[in-house]
């Protein structure tokens, strides 16, 4: 048996999807003001997936509406955060709480390519395939899908990675 529901808050879009036991919850777009988490029914699954790769941008009533909506996921369920955003990321590393107690399978990093005029390439990073390189601050390998030659990392691996040493991260290795 499967169900959607979705919600609309403006420049935020929620679905989430429910199948065979499995929960997803995908987010669209900017967590503002808008955000009224309190109107989102949770899924009945022990454990949620969070889609978070089309999240853009937060801003400060956002994220402060974001903090009070993972802390009450939090208390009844299992979070898993998948293909976490750049913007996701950052986030992350400034307000550890932003992730409360989920656990980060899998995130996006800035790559470019000198060969290729310096053309971005946001790469995902599956956490446990690579777990060893960035928790150690190193950025994964990742070659040009234009040219085949390496991609350069595009961000301080030092503070970019820092979000590998919360204990929610921990938990994926």
């Amino acid at each position: 048996m499967s169900s959607n529901n979705e919600y609309d808050f403006g420049s935020l879009k929620i679905s989430i999807e429910e199948n065979q036991g499995k929960s997803v919850i995908i987010f669209k777009g900017q967590i503002d003001e808008n955000f009224e988490y309190k109107k989102i029914q949770l899924p009945q699954t022990q454990v949620i997936h969070f889609n978070l790769e089309e999240i853009t941008l937060y801003n400060s009533c956002g994220i402060r509406n974001w903090l009070f909506f993972i802390r009450e996921f939090s208390k009844y369920q299992e979070l898993v955060f998948e293909k976490c955003s750049i913007g996701v990321i950052d986030q992350i590393n400034m307000i550890p709480n932003s992730a409360g107690n989920a656990r980060i399978d899998s995130f996006y990093a800035p790559y470019y390519c000198e060969s290729c005029d310096n053309s971005e390439s946001d790469q995902l990073i599956n956490v446990h395939d690579h777990m060893e390189k960035i928790q150690g601050k190193v950025a994964p390998e990742f070659n040009c899908k234009t040219c085949s030659k390496p991609l350069s990392f595009d961000a301080l691996e030092d503070s970019y990675f820092d979000f590998l040493t919360f204990d929610s991260v921990k938990k994926s290795a």
